[in-house]
C-alpha cells in the first residue's frame, strides 16, 4: 500500500505492529487561541458561512492540508456543522457549491460578498503556504 508523503506529514506516528506496520493517526493541530479570538471578533463571533452564532471553530481558506497558513489572512470562522460540510473542498468551489447556496441564503449581502472577495486572495494566500504541516 502507497502511503503519500503529504499523508505521513500530518500524521503522528504511533505504535510500530510489526515489520512495515505501523498505527497511524491523522495529527491534532492546535490552532493558537490569540489568532482564533482574533477572527471571531473581525467575524463578529458568527459563521462565515451560513451566519449562526454556535460553537465556533476556524477554518482554514488555503487548506491546512494543502499547507495553508495559520495566520488571522487564511482564516474565517465557521460553526462545526459549516466547516465539516465543507471539509476538503477548495475554498474556491466550496464558494461556487450548492451546499454554501443552501447554508448562506440567510447571510448578509456584504458578508456573502466578502466570501467572495476571499477567492480573489487565494493566489496570495497560497504564496505563503508552509512547506511542512506539523501540528505543534
Amino acid at each position: 500500500m502507497y502511503i503519500s508523503p503529504k499523508f505521513l506529514s500530518q500524521t503522528d506516528l504511533r505504535n510500530t505492529v510489526g515489520p512495515g506496520k505501523a498505527i497511524v493517526r491523522k495529527t491534532n493541530r492546535q490552532i493558537d487561541q490569540h489568532i482564533a479570538w482574533r477572527v471571531y471578533e473581525r467575524d463578529e463571533y458568527r459563521c462565515r458561512y451560513c451566519g449562526n452564532k454556535a460553537p465556533l471553530t476556524v477554518d482554514h481558506i488555503d487548506l491546512w492540508e494543502d499547507g495553508g497558513a495559520t495566520m488571522e489572512q487564511n482564516l474565517v470562522a465557521s460553526c462545526r456543522r459549516c466547516n465539516k460540510l465543507r471539509g476538503r473542498t477548495p475554498y474556491g468551489i466550496w464558494i461556487g457549491s450548492a451546499d454554501y447556496a443552501q447554508v448562506s441564503g440567510s447571510l448578509d449581502p456584504k458578508v456573502r460578498q466578502a466570501n467572495q472577495d476571499l477567492v480573489q486572495q487565494l493566489p496570495r494566500l497560497q504564496a505563503q503556504r508552509v512547506a511542512t504541516v506539523r501540528s505543534r
